[in-house]
């Protein structure tokens, strides 16, 4: 008899070990989504911000920071594309390499270091008409399909110019959501 009690006392603590093991990987499965999460956002904030798209940026900003300056102002001032600039923009950003390096992530609070590669939007300005915004508008819908087809082709052919860096970011989490 007392050898089916020890079998069974091993195996209840086999059992605690098992669950205390289950538990640390749902933790830590918590924390590597939420780790993720804050990265997707800067990542979406990133893009956003090379298109110069900053209706989208500006909702992936703190509420805090909202408070100083509200979206129309926030768009206008810093220069915002429209029309076929902003779409060609956008398309550019798409191309954009971002690599966290390294993530913190405690009480609500991160701050991710990235490493990036972005397409050097100063380099294809002859070819964009200088990004003048009215100058692209003005572009048939012919010519701006063969300028986003050149685009692509100079992607395909690794021949858009790339400009890497490293950055840091700082992000909080409000209600189930990061913000810059």
């Amino acid at each position: 008899m007392k050898r089916y009690l020890s079998n069974r006392g091993s195996c209840s603590g086999l059992f605690v070990i098992a669950l205390l093991a289950l538990s640390s990987f749902g933790i830590r499965s918590a924390v590597a989504a939420d780790q993720q999460d804050a990265v997707s956002t800067l990542d979406r904030y990133v893009r956003a911000t090379y298109a110069r798209d900053y209706e989208e940026a500006y909702s992936h900003i703190a509420t805090s920071d909202q408070r100083v300056k509200d979206r129309a102002s926030y768009v206008r001032d810093r220069g915002a594309f429209s029309g076929f600039a902003l779409e060609i923009a956008r398309v550019l950003a798409s191309y954009i390499e971002l690599k966290p390096i390294e993530t913190w992530v405690i009480d609500g609070q991160a701050k991710i270091r990235i490493k990036f590669v972005v397409p050097d939007a100063g380099k294809l300005a002859s070819m964009l008409h200088d990004w003048d915004i009215d100058q692209l508008d003005g572009l048939s819908g012919s010519e701006r399909k063969a300028l986003l087809a050149d685009i692509d082709s100079l992607r395909q052919k690794h021949g858009i110019e790339m400009v890497q860096g490293e950055d840091v970011f700082e992000l909080t989490k409000e209600s189930a959501s990061w913000k810059i």
